[in-house]
């Protein structure tokens, strides 16, 4: 997948998330970095997820 493949979502929420939250956090910040204006990382990631609500 490249940037390009994504560009009409760049005004569109994305909410960015991983196992743990570090990586989503760095996609974060890289698609922010090529314009995107609602981006939002999963703090904690899944596994935060799975301990706040279970699963």
């Amino acid at each position: 997948m490249q940037i390009d493949d994504i560009e009409e979502l760049k005004n569109e929420e994305v909410i960015c998330y991983c196992r743990s939250g570090q990586r989503s956090m760095s996609a974060c910040m890289m698609l922010e970095t090529f314009g995107f204006t609602d981006v939002k990382n999963l703090a904690g990631g899944m596994l935060g997820w799975k301990q706040l609500y279970g699963g």
